[in-house]
């Protein structure tokens, strides 16, 4: 059995060191399901909103 997870958040509800902080914990989280043979890709969206 296979299960998508999906994160969607308002792009502008995070500082820059809260969405550093959240890819840390997200990554790490990813590290651990590789190890664990579960996890099989991962692959950004494009933002809603782009900054310049």
């Amino acid at each position: 059995m296979k299960y998508m997870l999906l994160i969607y958040q308002d792009q502008l509800a995070l500082t820059d060191n809260e969405r550093q902080a959240c890819y840390k914990e997200v990554t790490e989280f990813a590290h651990e399901l590789k190890a664990q043979s579960r996890y099989l890709a991962a692959s950004p969206l494009m933002p809603v909103i782009i900054r310049i």
